[in-house]
């Protein structure tokens, strides 16, 4: 096995080796004609020209992710009628999918998203009450519905989460959350809230 030698004026060396078995032809590597940028590496073209590149970025680096909640109280929803929850202000919008104004979530990137929402009702000390809590994709009827939790302390309240993977395709499919149930004020506190992220590309 043939060695190049690099000799440094302190005394060592860096080696560079041929492979450990004989190739099956005469591999004949080209370097690029200057340094590349920090972070960069060396690749090959498959023919033998080397050149520096930026590696790929993850999709952690460009995944959509969120979470929304409630500025305040949201008025009482119709009794017995599917309404979509106002979650009107950011608590992050990493790629700006979020829109405030309709309550929706429309990511950039096509791929399979694991979404959350939760609600309490307002106005503590209510009993239990019969009530769904839906993540719709595109408007229509999903799977995913809410199981009930009562939130603690003096003022009791019952409420809904819900969650669930969603496929959704980066260029204009949509997440909402709604709520069925009876006409009461929805608490705008921590209980009440809508979060989501990338969990897998298409």
């Amino acid at each position: 096995m043939s060695n190049l030698n690099f000799l440094h004026s302190g005394g060592n060396k860096v080696t560079l080796s041929a492979p450990t078995s004989d190739p099956s032809s005469n591999p004949n590597f080209k370097l690029p004609q200057a340094d590349g940028s920090s972070g960069q590496f060396l690749k090959t073209d498959g023919s033998g020209a080397l050149s520096f590149a930026t590696p790929a970025s993850t999709p952690g680096d460009t995944a959509p992710a969120f979470k929304a909640k409630l500025s305040s109280n949201m008025s009482a929803p119709s009794a017995s009628t599917f309404t979509v929850i106002a979650y009107n202000q950011e608590v992050f919008d990493t790629n700006n999918c979020f829109n405030t104004s309709t309550h929706r979530f429309t990511p950039n990137v096509g791929g399979y998203y694991i979404l959350t929402a939760g609600f309490s009702y307002a106005n503590g000390n209510y009993t239990e009450a019969t009530a769904i809590l839906q993540i719709r994709k595109n408007g229509a009827s999903p799977a995913e519905y809410g199981v009930s939790n009562r939130v603690g302390g003096f003022e009791s309240r019952w409420g809904l989460t819900v969650s669930g993977v969603v496929q959704l395709n980066g260029s204009g499919d949509y997440a909402e959350a709604y709520v069925y149930g009876p006409s009461r004020a929805i608490d705008q506190y921590g209980e009440t809230f809508f979060s989501g992220g990338l969990v897998r590309l298409l």
